[in-house]
């Protein structure tokens, strides 16, 4: 993440909440379409507000990538503080050069508990790619926001270990749960907008004690292994399962020592 000072100016009619209204609409358009990441923060300093954000990449603020919202709020703004935005980038760590989603041979959508950059990634190297890149809708940047917030409260439940824990964990290692059927649909969008391959990451803690490498994928039930579960550590996106038929990928599961949760997640034959 890239830090960013922005300052907007002194208040004027309305006070201080009307202009922290003003600023709060646009930069909840930013986030939205994922130009900025994680939370934001109003200072006012000397008299003057400031805004603290982060950015996935330096021209993540390029009014090119500002949706019809980001740019009517930001006229909003310049007609309040009678100017624009004045950005900053404070951090000094900027990379020279970042990789591009059109050179990957596949994307893959995902998210956990404590991410907080955008949740697509390029499938050769793991690259987290800002979403405002992508060619597709505001409203399914937004939507994607919306999902991506939701998984993570899941997995912040699961991970609690409290009374949903089994519950929350269904959400994010179940294909069929209506958590990654939204996800697969933002896959498909994204497949549709960009013509890339574009899988979604389906989460496997609980596992078998024995074939757990044969598994069947869990939508299709066609064999999905790639073979690279005997093979030890690998990178995180050389998955250990990938079905090009329903888009999924996955990993061997973490732990085998509870074998009641494994079924889930698991392709079930039809009676």
């Amino acid at each position: 993440m890239i830090y960013c000072l922005v300052k907007y100016g002194s208040h004027s009619e309305g006070g201080k909440e009307k202009a922290e209204n003003i600023v709060t609409d646009y930069l909840s358009s930013l986030l939205n379409n994922w130009q900025i990441i994680d939370r934001y923060y109003l200072t006012w300093m000397r008299g003057i507000l400031h805004s603290h954000i982060f950015l996935a990449r330096p021209d993540s603020l390029n009014k090119q990538f500002h949706s019809e919202w980001g740019q009517r709020n930001l006229e909003k703004v310049a007609a309040y503080f009678k100017r624009e935005p004045e950005w900053t980038i404070e951090d000094d760590d900027i990379k020279k050069h970042y990789a591009r989603w059109e050179s990957s041979d596949f994307l893959y959508l995902r998210t956990h508990a404590f991410e907080n950059s955008s949740p697509l990634f390029r499938g050769n190297d793991g690259t987290s790619i800002p979403l405002y890149l992508i060619p597709i809708a505001y409203q399914e940047r937004e939507y994607i926001r919306f999902w991506a917030e939701a998984y993570s409260h899941h997995d912040n439940i699961w991970i609690g270990s409290g009374e949903l824990e089994i519950e929350a964990y269904k959400q994010i290692a179940d294909p069929k749960s209506e958590l990654m059927e939204t996800a697969l649909d933002h896959c498909d969008n994204i497949e549709k907008a960009t013509g890339k391959p574009t899988y979604c990451y389906l989460m496997r803690y609980y596992g078998r004690k024995k074939n757990e490498e044969n598994r069947l994928c869990p939508l299709c039930g066609k064999p999905w292994s790639t073979g690279l579960a005997s093979q030890g550590k690998h990178n995180f996106e050389q998955f250990h399962f990938r079905c090009d038929d329903c888009r999924l990928v996955s990993h061997i599961a973490d732990t085998d020592e509870d074998e009641r949760h494994a079924r889930i997640g698991e392709y079930k034959t039809k009676k």
